[in-house]
This record gives C-alpha cells, sequence and structure tokens, in this order.
C-alpha cells in the first residue's frame, strides 16, 4: 500500500502483508470492487476529509497515484469488497460528509489493490 510523503496520517495498513485476506485476494480470479471516494492533485488535500475516514469501519483504505493529461491525481479508495452488494451496502453506510463527494463502485481486479 503506497503512502504518500506528504498525506494526511490515514489509518493505512504499512503493507500489503496487512491486509485482511490478502491471499485471498491474490488467490482470487474474479472481480473485486471498491468505492472511489475522491481524487486530489494534492495528497494534503487529503487531510480536509481525515476525521471523516475515522468513521469508517476497519475495511482498508489506500491511496493510488494515477496521471491525467499530465497532471497527477491521488485517488483515495476504500476496500476492497468481494460482492457488489457488500460495497453497496458499505456505499450506503458512508457518512454524510464522505457522500458530498458522489462515491462511487469501482470494479478492480485483484492485482490492481496489491499493487496499490
Amino acid at each position: 500500500i503506497p503512502t504518500v510523503a506528504t498525506a494526511p496520517k490515514l489509518s493505512l495498513p504499512a503493507k500489503a502483508e496487512e491486509l485482511p485476506n490478502t491471499q485471498q485476494i491474490k488467490q482470487t480470479f474474479m472481480p473485486l470492487y471498491t468505492i472511489q471516494i475522491l481524487g486530489v492533485h494534492k495528497p494534503s488535500s487529503l487531510q480536509r476529509i481525515d476525521k471523516s475516514l475515522s468513521k469508517l469501519s476497519p475495511s482498508p483504505m489506500f491511496i493510488r497515484k494515477k496521471d491525467s493529461e499530465g497532471n497527477p491525481w491521488y485517488v483515495l479508495y476504500y476496500g476492497p469488497f468481494f460482492t457488489k452488494e457488500d460495497a453497496r451496502k458499505a456505499l450506503s453506510k458512508l457518512p454524510e460528509e464522505l457522500k458530498h463527494y458522489n462515491p462511487w463502485l469501482r470494479q478492480v481486479q485483484a492485482e490492481e489493490i496489491i499493487q496499490s
């Protein structure tokens, strides 16, 4: 799981090995689901939601850096979830202040999460 030096302190596992069910994730070929909460250009912008993130259950969160048209984006995901229904339930239970960012479900492959 990457951590960004200038990012706020989030409750993120330090290593992929610390994720619950890491072996199960690695061995599955089934799609998984995550909730994409938001994307920001500066990782320090995540500080504005730090208190809201602490309200979430202990499911892991991860940040992926992506480039779009030469601009960096830091995208915050919540999950993974093994079924779309579980992801939908988690999405519906997000704190209102996180729903403000219009999070949505994303289908991902296991290796995308492990490589994060």
